[in-house]
């Protein structure tokens, strides 16, 4: 039967042989290319850069480049290999092949739906973990010692990844010393182990964080050496003292347990000292990595389906009980059952937070937690009858978490699909012949990135140049050969507070960029100027648009790039404060400007202390502020509270890339007439948000006169038939000639077109309205590309005339009506129809 089990493991390890990925296009193998980058380049972390990821993260994470490619592949082989060593020596070691089945099930299952490397890791350490008789052996202490260091390697690679397993060692060591004081047995050397496990993961970190890792070890060696020397000095005074007093045998079986907390103590404080000196600073990299982590819960959360969520649960509570059946059955238990339920909390606060794809997280972990307490089960000792209705539950339970996690999320390929032999074969030549997927991968490379080569005119702009990309395609960088300067946080969605946005930046202020290439795109319904509001902020007041390239630029993957180029001076005055505000929930905040300037209101939003509680144990629902533009539009968009302290630009507040474009190009488009805030759950938020409105004077050889038409004042407005040297069509068609779109009052309308007019500048007023009265609705201006249109008349003053705007169905009473755009020229109150019509039916 072992034989059989041995043959399945190696089978398995062919089938699932980690097969790195090469450099892509999008956001999240931007920032896979960013680690790796920054880890060649030898970054500082905590400093240089700010992610959820350490130095060590390409490792798990990373893209593939020339300059690790062989660090890569055999880190993750080896992962691979661990973790399918250590499960099979578990399944080995059990007596009953059911609990043996159940284990290599929960594993399987997990590479099934794709376990990465972190998780492998983590999964490999839970093991070890099991073990239970390195926790009852005289090598207690040697075995804290490795895993801690093991697990300070682990906050180096992902920060979450080294809270999992340090946190993991503590709850053990902790249950191990409680144990000990209930008995008065071996307390001390369990506290000797938990303090030896602090400091063996303090110092692989403090050893790794550093690019130049002699260094840092050089100082490791220094520490030991003078804990060593102060070490002797006091055992030799601590003999001196006490040789008149007792036998030198006596002296000597005394002084071994001092000299051991002499050794650790000067240990520590040489330790501690050095780390709080040091450049890279240890220190430093767990404050940024908990900014990120604590920042995650609101800024990145989703909700997702009820469904998900309550299988979460069912399995939580249940799972639950189990734990408490086998502690309360044997308190030796309570070290692994502590663990577990450490692993269960991340692992759903991890996966629901954001409840997308990373659900699988949770669902993944769920069936393994039940395997370890079912290997727990069977070395219980309890009455027969009582054990054997245990088991059956177990079993069931984790039959049940089997089947969630074989189709929870849709899988695209089945079971046998992943075990056939064609992928061992395929595996096996790709994995065994290394040159070759080498070479596959740099051809791979080449091939994704071609599609987001810049223009050659761009290329030679830039040159050497030193670059940042906001907000986040740092794929960019590799595609073009770029000089690139990052900040902190590379990808802007993820400066989720205050600290991190400044942090940002004080970089941008101490070293500011030739050229920022900009993309006015952001995630989760967020404005873009919002997910660091003081950095844009500093950009978009010290940045202009390349004198070279004033339009955007469009490649084949990314659409609408901005090339900025550093201005000699701020565009903006120093800012006045207009007014403070304190407004409760889904009250609309009025306010007013001068047609110069810009506006950032702080936003001091604060949870009451159930949401500080639901937090921290879950997540918080999408914070919105919901803006009406003058021109009655209004857009919903959201918003992170840890950061909107810092000041977020509400006016002028572009809708799209090109009103973004407008913006840098001096125009000030879309006035703010209000805004207000909403979320689903305002218990959880204090019921005022205070602020403080500022408005910021722009220099007057910037701002571009672009007269501002307020829809609420029109009136008696002339709409007069076509005429010769204006055109222009309301895009949006019914699906049916003479049908209307049903509408349910509240939705949203997307209306598009195009308009010429020979005596107009591009920029050309859209007014639209409805009912055969033409009632005025809302007004837009051209300035979208229309490549067509300008072939078409064969003008290329006519490229940017188009225009496209999102009308609220609430602004139009219920019942049918027609909406007509037009052209209007506020000079002399008439309006020049535009040809097409939309109907709608509003309910």
């Amino acid at each position: 039967m072992n034989l059989l089990w041995i043959v399945v493991a190696i089978y398995c390890f062919l089938v699932f042989i980690p097969i790195p990925w090469s450099p892509n296009v999008g956001l999240d193998p931007s920032w896979q290319y960013g680690i790796s980058r920054a880890a060649v380049e030898k970054l500082i972390f905590g400093q240089d850069i700010i992610f959820t990821y350490g130095p060590l993260g390409y490792l798990i994470h990373g893209s593939v480049l020339e300059e690790n490619f062989w660090s890569i592949i055999i880190f993750r082989f080896l992962v691979h290999f661990a973790l399918v060593t250590v499960t099979s020596i578990k399944i080995l070691v059990e007596r009953s092949n059911i609990v043996r089945l159940s284990i290599a099930l929960s594993i399987l299952f997990a590479y099934f739906r794709g376990l990465s490397t972190d998780y492998q890791l983590l999964l490999t350490f839970l093991i070890v973990l099991s073990f239970q008789n390195i926790w009852e052996s005289k090598s207690l202490r040697v075995w804290s010692i490795g895993i801690g260091a093991f697990s300070g390697f682990c906050l180096l690679t992902k920060f979450t990844l080294g809270i999992y397993t340090f946190g993991s060692l503590t709850l053990i060591l902790l249950s191990i010393i409680y144990r000990y004081f209930q008995s008065k047995y071996n307390l001390k050397n369990a506290c000797l182990a938990l303090f030896e496990a602090f400091m063996a993961a303090i110092s692989v970190a403090f050893i790794l964080l550093n690019p130049n890792y002699i260094s840092s070890l050089n100082k490791i060696f220094l520490c030991i050496i003078a804990s060593v020397v102060f070490t002797l000095i006091s055992k030799f005074a601590y003999g001196r003292l006490f040789t008149a007093k007792s036998s030198k045998d006596n002296l000597k079986t005394a002084n071994i347990p001092i000299i051991n907390i002499l050794f650790d103590i000067y240990y520590a404080i040489a330790l501690l000292l050095t780390v709080s000196y040091s450049s890279p600073s240890l220190l430093r990299y767990l404050k940024t990595s908990w900014q990120i982590s604590s920042g995650y819960s609101s800024a990145m959360s989703i909700v997702g389906s009820p469904w998900e969520l309550l299988l979460a649960a069912s399995q939580i509570s249940l799972i639950l009980v189990i734990l408490f059946y086998i502690v309360r059955e044997n308190m030796r238990n309570l070290s692994i059952a502590l663990v577990m339920l450490l692993v269960l909390f991340l692992s759903f606060k991890h996966g629901f937070v954001r409840q997308d794809g990373h659900i699988m997280i949770f669902f993944t972990m769920a069936p393994f937690i039940v395997a370890l307490c079912i290997s727990r089960l069977f070395q219980t000792k309890s009455s027969q009858v009582k054990i054997n209705g245990v088991k059956k539950f177990v079993f069931a339970l984790h039959l049940y978490t089997l089947i969630v996690l074989s189709l929870i999320n849709n899988p695209s390929i089945t079971l046998l699909e992943n075990l056939a032999p064609t992928k061992v074969v395929n595996n096996a030549l790709l994995f065994f012949n290394l040159n070759n997927l080498k070479t596959n991968l740099q051809e791979s490379s080449d091939a994704n990135l071609s599609e987001i080569k810049l223009p050659a005119r761009v290329k030679k702009i830039l040159g050497n140049k030193s670059v940042d990309i906001v907000p986040w395609e740092i794929s960019l960088v590799k595609a073009n050969n770029l000089n690139w300067k990052p900040r902190p946080i590379f990808q802007s969605y993820s400066a989720y507070t205050s600290f991190l946005d400044r942090a940002n930046l004080r970089s941008h202020l101490e070293n500011p960029r030739d050229y920022i290439i900009y993309s006015f795109s952001s995630i989760d319904g967020r404005h873009p100027f919002f997910d660091e509001p003081e950095t844009f902020f500093n950009i978009y007041c010290n940045y202009k648009l390349s004198p070279e390239i004033q339009n955007l630029i469009n490649i084949d993957k990314i659409y609408n790039l901005i090339i900025l180029e550093k201005r000699s001076s701020s565009i903006c005055l120093s800012g006045t404060n207009e007014q403070k505000i304190s407004i409760p929930w889904n009250i609309n905040q009025p306010f007013k400007i001068s047609d110069t300037s810009i506006a950032r209101v702080e936003i001091n939003i604060k949870y009451s202390i159930l949401g500080k509680i639901y937090k921290t144990f879950f997540r918080n629902p999408p914070v919105k502020i919901d803006v009406t533009y003058m021109d009655n539009s209004i857009n919903s968009y959201r918003i992170i509270p840890e950061n909107a302290m810092n000041g977020v630009v509400i006016s002028n507040l572009p809708k799209s890339e090109h009103e973004a474009l407008m913006l840098f190009q001096g125009y000030l488009p879309n006035r703010i007439k209000s805004f207000k805030f909403s979320n689903i759950n305002p218990i959880l938020y204090s019921s005022k948000i205070e602020g403080n409105l500022n408005s910021y004077k722009l220099a007057d050889n910037f701002v571009k006169e672009d007269k501002f038409i307020d829809i609420s004042s029109l009136k008696g407005v002339q709409f007069l038939d076509k005429k010769m040297d204006s055109d222009g069509v309301l895009d949006t068609k019914n699906k049916k000639a003479g049908s209307a779109e049903n509408l349910k009052t509240g939705s949203k309308i997307l209306l598009s077109g195009w308009a010429v007019n020979k005596d107009k500048e591009p920029r050309i007023p859209i007014l639209l309205t409805y009912g055969p009265k033409y009632k005025p609705l809302i007004i837009t201006r051209t300035g979208k590309p229309r490549i067509d249109v300008a072939k078409h008349f064969q003008n290329d003053k006519y490229t940017y005339s188009g225009w496209s705007i999102y009308l609220n169905s609430q602004e139009i009473p219920q019942g049918i009506h027609d909406l007509r755009a037009w052209i209007y020229d506020p000079n002399t109150n008439a309006a020049l129809p535009l040809n097409g019509n939309y109907r709608v039916k509003v309910y």
